[in-house]
């Protein structure tokens, strides 16, 4: 289905919504799985839906104001938990990487060019005789 076609029924709908809530099961779990090969193969896939999910949210809206439609508002509430916990597991993923980001950084600049320096901070050149030694104190 491209995102111009119109879901032609409350079973149409229900189906994309149960797509979407599969699929976001599948990155969750791979994200706190710590997949994230999976998370990035699954990316084209989510965009995808989310496109559909938007380019129909005014029929889907119909849908719900309609009779009959508790199996698709099951579906919207299960899929907003989902999207709720989707955003906190990337978030957590994030800020997780950007504290790695800046570690490494941190050790870079220790043993960068700038030099290293001995545990009285003064600076330990390469002819010095703590120069081959490896600094474990990060």
């Amino acid at each position: 289905m491209t995102s111009a076609q119109t879901l032609p029924s409350l079973d149409a709908a229900i189906g994309e919504v149960d797509a979407l809530v599969t699929l976001l099961r599948k990155e969750n779990g791979a994200i706190e799985g710590g997949d994230l090969q999976s998370v990035i193969d699954l990316y084209p896939a989510k965009l995808e839906f989310l496109e559909k999910f938007e380019s129909n949210t005014a029929e889907i809206q119909g849908f719900l104001a309609g009779d009959g439609a508790d199996g698709l508002k099951a579906k919207v509430e299960e899929l907003g938990t989902l999207v709720a916990r989707n955003e906190a597991l990337l978030a957590r993923t994030g800020a997780a990487a950007a504290e790695i980001a800046e570690e490494i950084g941190r050790i870079r600049d220790r043993h960068s060019l700038k030099g290293l320096y001995g545990k009285s901070g003064e600076q330990v050149g390469k002819n010095s005789p703590q120069a081959g030694k490896l600094d474990h104190s990060v």
